[in-house]
């Protein structure tokens, strides 16, 4: 992360990559890991944030990639003086970050400790887009219904088509934890109110990856077909147990 990576290796290979994430029209979006806690008042925690967000912005340079290429962060640890204190030392900290990293940030609520109502705020205020994870906000909310949360969630997008994220519990007793595919049922009203508001892109986060992203097309045609505004899906683990 320090040094980057090996340009006789690498270089002539990003490029390439690049250009085929361009002509496919991929949505490049990686999480850094978990160390990244970006309402860290400790210096040295937060700067794990600006190594690997710095990382990445001169990955996607050599890429080619324009700021479109984003990297999504949660907003952080449980914060001594509360959420709101927490909320505070993020926005701090956004704001201690180079310009080119703030142009690619974006932030997402998470299943424990800051909500997507809290995420929305801090959004609104660090002018950043924010990525809303359903499944997260049934694990983590104080009562906001997402049709109250969606519209000003979507609205923090301005470069590219909102984004959300879509997996489901994977039992009664793992309730954090994806499952392997997402259950149709569960999120249908959601992708249906969604699509009402304008066309976003889905994120599946599923054990089986990329047969769990095309099951849920299956399920669900009405949603992915065009005859409502849902964008392409993609599949990924997110990091789950």
């Amino acid at each position: 992360v320090g040094g980057g990576w090996r340009a006789p290796l690498l270089g002539p290979v990003l490029p390439r990559m690049g250009r085929v994430s361009r002509q496919e029209s991929c949505r490049d979006g990686p999480p850094p890991p978990q160390l990244c806690v970006l309402n860290a008042a400790e210096p040295g925690v937060f700067a794990w944030v600006e190594r690997y967000t710095d990382y990445h912005v001169r990955l996607f340079r050599t890429m080619g990639l324009d700021e479109t290429a984003k990297i999504v962060l949660h907003v952080g640890k449980r914060f001594p003086g509360g959420n709101q204190a927490g909320l505070r030392q993020a926005l701090a900290n956004v704001e201690r970050l180079p310009e080119a990293v703030r142009a690619r940030l974006v932030l997402e609520n998470d299943d424990r400790t800051f909500s997507a109502k809290d995420t929305l705020t801090l959004c609104q205020q660090a002018g950043v887009p924010m990525v809303f994870d359903l499944h997260h906000h049934w694990c983590r909310n104080d009562g906001e219904d997402y049709r109250d949360l969606l519209p000003a969630v979507f609205a923090t997008w301005r470069d590219r088509p909102p984004k959300v994220h879509l997996s489901t519990p994977r039992s009664p007793e793992d309730v954090r934890a994806h499952a392997d595919y997402v259950d149709a049922g569960f999120v249908e009203p959601f992708l249906e109110y969604a699509a009402s508001l304008g066309s976003f892109d889905v994120m599946v986060e599923a054990k089986m990856k990329d047969l769990a992203a095309l099951r849920l097309r299956q399920e669900l045609p009405h949603i992915f077909s065009g005859e409502t505004s849902a964008g392409k899906g993609g599949a990924d683990d997110g990091g789950s147990p």
